[in-house]
């Protein structure tokens, strides 16, 4: 901070221009204090402190949490894509504070809006979005590739939250198909023998675990 005593128009300009800045909110790191899952709404807790001074001296002062904060998900074509996944506490992300009010956007979704207050970059007009981390905590190992889109959640639901039937996963069916034809290719048939050669093949199969299951664990669809 300049010293008072060395103050001249320029200094004082500038000293006039950081304070207002200082007071024109953009966007910030926050993490999460809690979340309505049906609303898609949340409480925020803006991460890094402000310099503020107070009494001639700087002090290091933390911001209260957001209320009421709209969270930002991927979705479109007329509301019939979406991707959503749930929040817990202490989940990081992005808050970014809009330029003018948009209480009445939140409360009507029209797409013309004319705001009430006349308030700018205020932080009752926060949107949080979820994922934005810090370089100390990056996307584990089992949650990227190099070559490919990795989605990763403990279970996947395509199509709608109704799907409940779990995909089948290639190599299951594979497997199963294998175990099979390996046993057809050794089944010697019998005539007039009642089917006991038909029972013991499927015996045989059964020995081997035939037939599991093909199920993802995690992956289900309709």
């Amino acid at each position: 901070m300049p010293d008072p005593s060395e103050a001249t128009p320029h200094s004082n300009l500038m000293e006039s221009a950081r304070a207002a800045v200082a007071g024109v909110n953009v966007c910030l790191p926050a993490t999460v204090v809690s979340y309505d899952h049906d609303e898609q709404r949340a409480v925020v807790q803006i991460v890094p402190a402000f310099l503020r001074k107070l009494a001639g001296a700087v002090v290091v002062d933390g911001h209260p949490a957001i209320s009421n904060v709209p969270v930002v998900f991927f979705g479109g074509g007329g509301g019939d894509y979406s991707d959503t996944w749930p929040l817990e506490v202490g989940d990081p992300g992005l808050v970014v504070f809009c330029d003018r009010s948009i209480d009445e956007w939140l409360s009507t979704g029209a797409a013309k809006t004319e705001p009430q207050d006349r308030r700018r970059h205020d932080v009752n007009d926060a949107m949080f979005i979820p994922g934005h981390r810090p370089f100390a905590d990056p996307v584990g190992p089992l949650g990227r590739d190099a070559s490919a889109r990795v989605i990763r959640a403990p279970m996947l639901l395509l199509g709608s939250s109704s799907a409940s039937a779990f995909v089948a996963l290639a190599s299951l069916v594979d497997s199963q198909l294998s175990a099979l034809s390996t046993a057809l290719s050794t089944w010697v048939p019998v005539a007039n023998d009642g089917g006991a050669a038909l029972k013991t093949l499927i015996t045989t199969l059964q020995g081997t675990g035939w037939p599991a299951s093909v199920a993802a664990t995690k992956v289900k669809a309709e």
